[in-house]
């Protein structure tokens, strides 16, 4: 990995932490003037080295990609529910084409097939614990959200083009607090992530 790629990546992190900080203080915190040392020591217990369950091949879009679908599987309880319940994210490779974003919006073109993830996640991977399916429970989000994610991302021709998008936001102080609502509305499920 390039200085360059380190630098993109180290923005887009703080990009995504402030992002998570700011809901912290607003939706869990309930005091959008609360400090950060407040919403880190909240989401301190939730953190865990990411490298534990990724897989070091994933690069460019896939990479990605991989980081959003494991975003995705971090909301509440999720983790327990859906990560560990398939022996973590990497273990979705086969179904979400080695986590290649174009080839997932062939098969599930709209955030509406997410049965159809869901039911392909069940038959392949044959995930341990309940499975509930009802409007709120955690599944369909997930696959809603890595449906929606991978829509969001085949839009980029390369990982370039879109480290490209957010640092066009990150460059205009007066358009970086844009890109988390951009996100929010692109990727189903996001603004919890």
């Amino acid at each position: 990995m390039n200085e360059t790629q380190v630098q993109q990546d180290q923005k887009v992190f703080e990009l995504a932490e402030r992002f998570l900080f700011d809901l912290v203080k607003v939706h869990v915190l309930h005091r959008s003037n609360a400090s950060d040392d407040e919403a880190r020591q909240l989401l301190d217990k939730y953190f865990r080295p990411l490298q534990k369950n990724h897989p070091p091949s994933l690069t460019g879009a896939s990479g990605i990609y991989y980081h959003l679908v494991h975003a995705a599987q971090d909301y509440n309880m999720a983790k327990t529910v859906i990560g560990d319940a398939l022996g973590g994210i990497q273990m979705l490779a086969p179904v979400l084409y080695d986590f290649n974003p174009t080839d997932v919006v062939k098969t599930y073109s709209e955030m509406s097939h997410w049965e159809k993830l869901f039911e392909r996640i069940v038959k392949q991977l044959n995930p341990r614990g309940q499975l509930r399916i009802t409007s709120r429970s955690l599944w369909p989000r997930f696959c809603k959200s890595v449906i929606s994610g991978a829509t969001f991302l085949s839009q980029f021709k390369d990982a370039d083009s879109f480290y490209d998008f957010v640092n066009s936001y990150d460059r205009n102080d007066n358009l970086r607090a844009n890109l988390p609502t951009i996100l929010s509305q692109q990727v189903y499920g996001s603004s919890l992530l």
